[in-house]
């Protein structure tokens, strides 16, 4: 016989949810490896497994909370010291700064302070990591039972990027400034290099890159952004590959002042990385882009214009359409190469393929139309893209035929593309780096 069913003490649950937070952050770890074996069992890329990655952190923060506030209330009552309620004795001291780090962690990694100082969610990422592990199992010796495996993982996938950065470099690697700094215009860079791991990539995807401008600055070596390819050329046994860079922030503006001077600029390479995007599936396939943004979109559109011109039955897509968006139309001739590309093959491609290329021209009223001589091309001044209109248009010309979308830009930019495909039945992807 039994007795009444009583409620555990305060002190037993707040534990055991910090005891549940702390698997949920050891399995944080695994969703933000770049290479593990979870993208290949879960068919998952590595950027589509970074919003879980957020997700579960926040859960675990959430868990982990009840122990931190009931442990300062209990810490205070002892004595009624203000100074006790965190820093009683070691255990409650170190607990403190664990749960700081983790704090730290937290609010560096909001979206604003992510996409506007990257480097500061950066740094504080990998550093006050560090400080909260050692602090969580110095506070807890059962933390070492979460944390080892995690840690070991972690430091795998570190090996891996060191080596494949740094061991296994470009051959060769030049950086141009495709168009120039100006009060109105925002300076691009490309970047071309030649590497074995391209034999690899699949068009969408993209690399980390990290440009060391004064070795004596050792956090420049720890410095990666993510870059989508915009070209590739495959020439006998030579792979090489292109990405454009807008001057942006400061980081960027120093490297175009780097590039325009000529002097000698170290440049790691890590990836590819990134989906292999179905396009070749769907007879009709929409880019929709602004900016630089556009590159992901040049680098399929190439794909798919190649093997239609050599008459490759393995692809259906018979009309592509892109709708790009920039500022001012100066912007335009950094890509004419590859513009004039894509009309020549297409003029003599064996497999028929349309090709329908809008650009919107938004901080100019009127000008020139650089892209007059190109056919399927027309150049819009003075408005921005009406996007609904856009996927109307598509939707008529195309009636009961499958199409892929794909949006590269600014977040609301892209959640109107993904928006307006899903209201049309369209298959929507889009590209926006959540790191």
């Amino acid at each position: 016989m039994t007795g009444p069913y009583v409620v555990p003490a305060i002190g037993q649950m707040d534990r055991r949810a910090a005891f549940v937070g702390m698997a949920n952050w050891g399995f944080v770890f695994f969703l933000a490896q770049r290479n593990s074996l979870l993208p290949k069992m879960s068919g998952l890329t590595f950027e589509e497994l970074i919003p879980f990655h957020r997700i579960v952190a926040r859960i675990g923060l959430a868990e982990f909370m009840p122990h931190f506030v009931w442990r300062i209330i209990v810490g205070y009552q002892k004595n009624y010291v203000v100074k006790d309620a965190l820093f009683r004795n070691t255990e409650q001291t170190t607990g403190t700064i664990a749960m700081w780090g983790f704090l730290i962690m937290f609010a560096s990694s909001l979206e604003y302070i992510r996409r506007n100082y990257f480097e500061v969610f950066y740094y504080c990422h990998v550093i006050f990591l560090i400080v909260a592990i050692i602090f969580s199992c110095w506070h807890e010796t059962t933390c070492f039972a979460f944390f080892i495996p995690a840690v070991i993982l972690w430091f795998a996938d570190r090996v891996v990027r060191t080596y494949q950065s740094w061991c296994n470099r470009p051959t060769m690697v030049r950086v141009d400034q495709v168009a120039a700094q100006t009060a109105s215009q925002d300076g691009i860079l490309r970047v071309l290099y030649e590497h074995n791991m391209l034999k690899h990539f699949r068009p969408g995807q993209y690399v980390f890159a990290s440009f060391v401008i004064n070795g004596k600055k050792l956090w420049e070596y720890a410095n990666w952004h993510p870059f989508t390819i915009s070209e590739v050329f495959h020439k006998q046994t030579k792979s090489m590959a292109s990405f454009h860079i807008k001057a942006l922030g400061t980081k960027t503006r120093d490297l175009l002042k780097t590039a325009t001077a000529n002097d000698k600029l170290k440049v790691y390479i890590d990836g590819p990385y990134g989906p292999q995007l179905q396009y070749q599936d769907f007879p009709v396939a929409a880019f929709f882009a602004t900016g630089v943004g556009v590159t992901p979109a040049m680098c399929v559109i190439k794909d798919i214009i190649d093997k239609k011109s050599v008459g490759l039955r393995t692809i259906s897509t018979e009309h592509v359409y892109l709708i790009w968006a920039v500022r001012i139309s100066d912007e335009v001739p950094v890509y004419m190469d590859m513009f004039n590309y894509w009309n020549e093959k297409c003029k003599n491609a064996v497999s028929p393929i349309r090709f329908s290329v809008t650009v919107y021209i938004t901080r100019e009223q009127q000008g020139s139309n650089p892209v007059e001589n190109l056919d399927g091309f027309k150049v819009i001044y003075g408005v921005r893209p009406p996007i609904a209109e856009e996927m109307e248009k598509i939707k008529t010309v195309n009636a009961n035929r499958r199409v892929f979308t794909h949006a590269c830009g600014s977040t609301p930019f892209t959640r109107d593309v993904v928006n307006q495909s899903v209201i049309r039945g369209f298959e929507p992807h889009n590209e926006l780096f959540e790191f």
